[in-house]
């Protein structure tokens, strides 16, 4: 029996929490959409600061945790989580920022 929720993306990804680890690592802690809308499978961490046009992103296979590292020392990065479901990557989450340390 196919349920409604499976074939709906994952919801948006916004209790995210940022810790600073030292000079150039940023640990990016989440909990799973309020509404899944069936199993998770990855997770997309994208990040970028306010003067690059470079966006990145890092994947997860499904933790819930994630360390960025190599960061530019003193920079303000922001940063965003989104879930992905087999019907596809959900909408982007709440975006919140933190500044390595110097």
């Amino acid at each position: 029996m196919l349920l409604f929720f499976d074939c709906l993306v994952p919801g948006a990804v916004d209790d995210v929490t940022l810790t600073v680890v030292d000079h150039d690592t940023i640990r990016v802690t989440w909990r799973p959409p309020e509404k899944p809308n069936g199993r998770i499978t990855q997770y997309n961490v994208t990040y970028n600061t306010a003067d690059e046009n470079l966006t990145r992103s890092v994947s997860t296979d499904g933790e819930l945790t994630v360390d960025i590292n190599n960061l530019t020392p003193n920079t303000t990065y922001y940063i965003f989580v989104t879930a992905k479901t087999s019907k596809g990557f959900g909408r982007r989450g709440k975006m919140v920022n933190a500044a390595t340390r110097k």
